[in-house]
């Protein structure tokens, strides 16, 4: 690397988005971190985007115009192999980062060498700038790999990313749909991933956006690539069940399939044993990663709970003096405290908490008149 070369390459396709370019544009130049170009790359835009971007003097920017549209995956590739940075950043141009966003990204990357990618929380916002949601994840810490099995966890603009590595393997984005995860679930192959517990990203929601408005197919792509994923880290043939347990499954408007209990419980802790090895998980972040697969069993077994206490006395062994093992105890009292929670609130509501009421309205002292 050169002694002109940034830290950071921050990469940000733009297409048609003269509608929030200019605040998306400003929010990655008023970083507190300094040491970066910005890659922009007109594809092909017919609005004013090329124009706004002109306005633009400062030395950071990089205007890179495509002649023709290209479409994403292959703009992206086009701005991985313009980039002069050791990391990239990765920036939509209706999205808005925060001014800490690179500094912190550069600092998880700095520190810990064996990490090739680095995310962040968001906050979501609506066309017009409002906040509409702060997700949270249930529970925190999870490695992100053991996360992709099930769910993409990860915002691809929130992401930084190690150059080396990519180039190091040839690494690119394929011409499909949900490119981004198919990206991340190849990545977890070679290298470890962080995700930050806190947002440096506000995301915008837009209808108009290609996922939202059209999201089924990226959906079923994301499928496919949790399942290849899942394959290479257990060396063996997925089960049926791998597709039902997790989110996109939903995403695409389908119920889950109901499959034998002992089958799904023993493909889950293969994949657990499996991870922990591959990705040389800590105790407690293997701690975590068993506290998240008790949490996803539970929102796939709650569909069908007559067929889950049927599994369970069958996996027990009810009459045979068999002992339940201590992983299906802690799934049943998860299930039996969710399921019933409401139930009993209601039944002390109406058996205590109203009679109660009643009772003291009875002995209340009468005013004197």
């Amino acid at each position: 690397m050169s002694m002109q070369d940034p830290k950071v390459t921050v990469l940000m396709p733009v297409y048609n988005g003269e509608k929030y370019l200019r605040d998306a544009v400003l929010s990655i130049l008023n970083q507190t971190f300094k040491d970066f170009e910005f890659l922009i790359i007109n594809d092909g835009s017919t609005d004013n985007s090329l124009a706004i971007l002109k306005t633009f003097q400062d030395s950071r920017v990089r205007v890179v115009n495509n002649d023709m549209n290209l479409q994403l995956p292959a703009t992206l590739n086009k701005g991985l192999e313009l980039a002069r940075g050791t990391y990239i950043a990765r920036m939509d141009c209706d999205d808005i980062s925060l001014p800490e966003r690179l500094a912190r990204q550069v600092e998880c990357l700095d520190a810990n060498p064996d990490f090739g990618l680095c995310s962040t929380d968001i906050v979501s916002i609506n066309a017009q700038g409002q906040v509409i949601d702060i997700p949270k994840d249930k529970i925190k810490g999870v490695p992100v790999e053991w996360r992709f099995f099930w769910e993409n966890p990860i915002k691809h603009p929130t992401v930084m990313l190690r150059r080396s590595i990519l180039a190091d393997h040839n690494l690119t984005y394929r011409d499909i749909f949900a490119e981004d995860f198919d990206l991340w679930c190849r990545l977890a192959l070679i290298t470890r991933l962080r995700k930050l517990d806190y947002p440096l990203l506000h995301y915008r929601m837009a209808p108009e956006s290609i996922f939202h408005s059209n999201p089924t197919p990226h959906f079923r792509q994301a499928i496919l690539s949790s399942r290849t994923l899942a394959a290479a880290i257990s060396k063996t043939t997925c089960p049926a069940c791998q597709d039902d347990l997790t989110r996109f499954k939903s995403g695409i408007g389908q119920k889950p399939a109901v499959f034998e209990l002992s089958g799904v419980l023993q493909w889950v802790e293969i994949l657990l044993a499996r991870a922990k090895d591959y990705w040389n998980w800590t105790e407690a972040e293997y701690r975590l990663a068993r506290l998240d697969a008790q949490d996803r069993l539970y929102r796939y077994l709650k569909h069908f709970p007559e067929h889950y206490f049927q599994s369970y006395f069958k996996i027990w062994g009810v009459g045979k003096n068999r002992k339940p093992e201590p992983v299906h105890v802690h799934y049943l009292y998860c299930f039996v405290k969710k399921k019933f929670k409401k139930t009993v609130k209601r039944l002390i509501k109406k058996l205590i908490k109203k009679p109660l009421k009643r009772l003291k309205k009875r002995l209340r002292p009468k005013p004197h008149h």
